[in-house]
């Protein structure tokens, strides 16, 4: 892992969604190669260092991508990247997800889906028939949707407004597949309280479970405490970002509070 961010130079800057683009930049010789799951702390020059997940590992180019949504300054800037603008990045960060299991599901919600794309790749290679529910409020707002149908014959969207695929929620679709389907391993990132929701269900058929979960990271190493998971102490940017079945069920903020940039405990 490197903790010194390193000057990359972004290779490639694409819309991916309604305020969402994908950036491409070269892996850097220093730094190993990521497993999906992992994240970068990326740095933008006179504003702030973010967490984002790595959504595509391209090792036979040593290419790297991250999908950044505009929801502030920092990423207001990165989505306003062009090609040849210059970021810097340090990591990779985090525990990533383990390859377990032979019948997946991986459930994305809105900019969720991110880190499951790599993962998708990675069990693709491993010649597993997957199922992958991506969810996103409007059609406008699903991430990654062309290449997901493209890559997997048992693809499934939902839409809270139903402008595209299921109507409802993504956990609407998993009770449904969960009935009708066998899976031995469940992946998910998304909104809390969504992967909540797919934890209980996953254990009301004994389906094991990894959630990669969103907190806000300020040293993404670790030393500041900033994400730590109550009771257990867990920390969400070294023990996670990916978390089990035993560990989730263990953590009692897990679906009800988070903390904000000052630390102090909120609802999520």
């Amino acid at each position: 892992m490197i903790n010194k961010p390193i000057i990359v130079e972004i290779k490639q800057v694409q819309k991916e969604a309604k305020n969402t683009f994908s950036l491409q930049f070269q892996l850097p010789e220093k730094m190993e190669i990521p497993r999906p799951g992992q994240f970068l702390m990326i740095w933008v020059p006179g504003t702030d260092e973010i967490p984002i997940s790595i959504a595509k590992i391209d090792e036979s180019r040593n290419t790297l991508m991250i999908i950044i949504r505009n929801v502030g300054e920092t990423t207001g800037i990165l989505t306003s990247s062009k090609k040849g603008d210059e970021i810097g990045i340090r990591g990779p960060m985090g525990n990533g997800f383990r390859l377990e299991g032979t019948r997946p599901l991986l459930i994305g919600g809105g900019i969720g889906v991110a880190p499951l794309i790599a993962l998708t790749d990675k069990l693709l290679n491993a010649k597993m028939e997957i199922h992958f529910i991506n969810g996103a409020k409007t059609k406008d707002d699903l991430v990654f949707h062309d290449y997901l149908r493209k890559k997997i014959p048992k693809y499934h969207v939902t839409t809270d407004d139903g402008t595209m695929g299921f109507k409802g929620f993504t956990t609407d679709k998993l009770k449904e597949l969960i009935n009708n389907t066998k899976f031995d391993q469940i992946y998910t990132c998304g909104p809390e309280i969504m992967m909540k929701t797919v934890l209980d269900t996953a254990l009301s058929k004994n389906i094991p479970i990894q959630a990669n979960l969103e907190r806000i990271f300020k040293c993404g190493m670790g030393l500041c405490g900033h994400c730590v998971l109550d009771p257990t102490g867990l920390l969400t940017c070294k023990d996670g970002p990916v978390f089990s079945t035993n560990q989730l069920k263990q953590i009692s903020d897990f679906g009800t509070q988070k903390r904000d940039f000052n630390g102090k405990k909120i609802p999520i």
